[in-house]
C-alpha cells in the first residue's frame, strides 16, 4: 500500500498486523541517480557523475528517473544527452540547488562553512556574491582561477562549468 496523505489513513489500517513496515520514499539524491544510471548501464558507469550532475538533487522521484533510463533504454548517450527533459517536465530549476550540493560536486566542500557562515545557502542567494572581489572578501576563496570559474559557473558559463568539473575530478585521482 502507498499514500502521499498517510495522516488521512484510518488508524486500523496502520495498526501492527495490517502494516508491519512503514517506509518513507524520498526523492532521489545525487549518489541514488549516479547508481541507477549506474544499474541501466553496467558497461557505461563513466558517465554517471555526467547524468547525475544535469539534475536538481531531491527534486526527481526515482519513478520518474527509471522512466527516462527506460525510455532511452541501452542507449546511454541518449540518457546523458536527454536528463534535461527531466527537468523541463517538471517545475524544478537548478537555482533551487543547494549551495552544499553545488560545492561538493565540484570538490570544494571546505568552502562550505565560508557559506554558511554568510547564510548563502541556494545558488540563486550565491549570485548575489558572483563576482570576484567578493569570493575572495566574503569566502576566503584566493585562488584567482578558482574565484573566476566559481563567477562564471554562477553566471551560467556551462562550457567552464563542465571544465572545471573534469579538471577536478582529474585532480582527486
Amino acid at each position: 500500500m502507498t499514500t502521499n496523505h498517510r495522516e488521512k489513513l484510518d488508524p486500523a489500517l496502520l495498526r501492527p498486523g495490517r502494516t508491519d513496515f512503514h517506509a518513507h520514499l524520498n526523492n532521489a539524491s545525487y549518489i541514488q541517480m549516479v547508481n541507477m544510471f549506474k544499474r541501466f548501464n553496467p558497461e557505461n558507469h563513466e558517465r554517471a557523475d555526467e547524468f547525475a550532475k544535469q539534475l536538481p538533487e531531491n527534486k526527481l522521484s526515482m519513478a520518474k528517473l527509471q522512466g527516462h533510463l527506460m525510455k532511452y533504454r541501452n542507449e546511454p548517450d541518449l540518457q546523458v544527452e536527454h536528463a534535461k527533459e527531466l527537468v523541463e517536465e517538471g517545475t524544478y530549476d537548478m537555482s533551487d540547488m543547494t549551495v552544499i550540493e553545488y560545492l561538493r560536486r565540484l570538490n570544494l566542500i571546505k568552502y562550505a562553512p565560508a557559506f554558511a557562515k554568510k547564510k548563502v545557502y541556494f545558488l540563486s542567494d550565491l549570485r548575489l556574491y558572483a563576482d570576484m572581489g567578493s569570493m575572495q572578501s566574503e569566502f576566503g576563496i584566493k585562488d584567482f582561477m578558482l574565484q573566476q570559474r566559481i563567477v562564471q559557473m554562477v553566471n551560467g558559463d556551462k562550457k567552464v562549468a563542465e571544465d572545471f568539473a573534469l579538471l577536478n575530478q582529474n585532480q582527486a585521482r
